[in-house]
């Protein structure tokens, strides 16, 4: 479990490397802020365009 995607990683990439590292290990993941299971494809899906809209709204 995670507080907040955002505490996976300081940018996108990061996020997502980390992301992948864990999932790689068989852990499953989960947000408590956002609410969402980051092993479903809802929460892939949620956990890609929250990176996008963060690498967005930073450039």
């Amino acid at each position: 479990m995670v507080v907040a995607i955002d505490r996976l990683g300081r940018n996108a990439i990061d996020v997502l490397s980390t992301e992948e590292t864990i999932k790689a290990k068989g852990v499953k993941l989960i947000s408590l802020r956002e609410g969402f299971d980051l092993s479903t494809p809802a929460g892939q899906m949620m956990l890609h365009m929250m990176a996008g809209f963060a690498e967005m709204e930073k450039a």
